[in-house]
């Protein structure tokens, strides 16, 4: 049946030749794909990939049996400066606070606060180390002074003078909304990349005070229960915080740190290196090699309960390492 052409049409096909145009019953009807079958499938090619290499655990061959302890171990003799020294008399609270939080720290969170904000805002909130100083100050008594909301120590009503004369609600709002601790525009797969240049510094100090020789590793937490932590927060219900970050320290008798990893899930070790055998060990034996690597004074004693412990352990951080080890069995 012949169907007349619209006025557009005629424009764009000539009627001579729309009588040849070919039906679609006419067109050759393309193959249809044959199935395949697990025969077929097995001789396409296959693809190779990259497997991870796969490491032989280390484990020790040993026959427990019951007997004295009959290996003889001695440290070194010690001196003057081997031994702990307490803080001096002459020293003040902020010279202490200043051996694990230094100026180098301020410096870098205020030029990271102000490029922050110059990135949120296109403007600078021109924070200064001094600024930054009475800020910390403040986020340390609003820790002792407790109040409902950080809005009360500047009301009229509850009005606390040591913070509200110290800097204005305004000033201390900026500096809490820009508050900042690495580069903006620097981000990868480590998850605390947005405090671990603060972190890797305040590590750094607390390896320039070691020592001691007798350590303990064992892990704390962080007190956290806000909500913008994502999986970096953790729940301990054994813990006195039981939500927060879990962070495994080493430290002496006299209770200071000496070095910590924070908690990363399988990016925990991003910063560490482990021979192949020490990788097979388990995660907990990992976390006290790791600790020890930063030991300065060997031999040295290291104590720590049945998480961390395994024969393997013992025998690296002997053989290896040069520790001796007491093993806190707790329950």
């Amino acid at each position: 049946m012949d169907v007349p052409l619209t006025p557009i049409m005629h424009e764009v096909i000539d009627e001579e030749n729309y009588t040849n145009i070919p039906s679609i019953s006419s067109i050759p009807s393309l193959p249809t794909p044959t199935a395949t079958s697990r025969k077929t499938r097995s001789k396409r090619p296959k693809v190779l990939s990259k497997r991870s290499k796969v490491l032989k655990k280390f484990s020790l061959e040993y026959t427990w049996r019951r007997a004295f302890f009959q290996h003889r171990a001695e440290l070194e003799t010690s001196n003057e400066n081997d031994e702990y020294e307490d803080i001096s008399l002459n020293d003040t609270v902020l010279d202490y606070f200043m051996k694990f939080f230094s100026e180098d720290i301020f410096v870098d969170i205020v030029n990271e606060t102000n490029m922050y904000s110059v990135h949120k805002s296109g403007k600078s909130i021109d924070l200064s180390v001094d600024e930054f100083r009475d800020f910390l100050a403040i986020k340390i008594m609003m820790g002792i002074v407790v109040m409902p909301s950080y809005l009360d120590y500047w009301s009229k009503q509850f009005r606390f003078a040591p913070i509200a004369d110290l800097m204005s609600l305004k000033k201390y709002q900026l500096i809490r909304r820009y508050l900042h601790f690495a580069d903006v525009n620097f981000e990868n797969s480590d998850r605390h990349y947005k405090v671990r240049p603060v972190v890797e510094k305040i590590k750094k100090n607390c390896l320039a005070q070691e020592t001691e020789r007798n350590f303990s590793v064992d892990e704390m937490m962080i007190p956290y229960k806000g909500t913008k932590a994502g999986k970096r927060r953790q729940y301990m219900k054994d813990k006195p915080n039981k939500w927060g970050f879990k962070n495994y320290v080493r430290v002496g008798p006299s209770g200071m740190i000496y070095d910590f990893i924070l908690y990363g899930g399988e990016d925990t070790f991003r910063f560490h290196k482990f021979a192949d055998d020490e990788a097979t060990i388990g995660f907990g034996a990992q976390i006290v090699l790791a600790l020890c690597q930063s030991i300065k004074n060997r031999p040295s004693t290291v104590c720590f309960d049945n998480f961390f412990s395994s024969p393997e352990l013992v025998y690296i951080l002997r053989e290896r390492y040069g520790h001796l080890f007491a093993w806190n069995h707790s329950t």
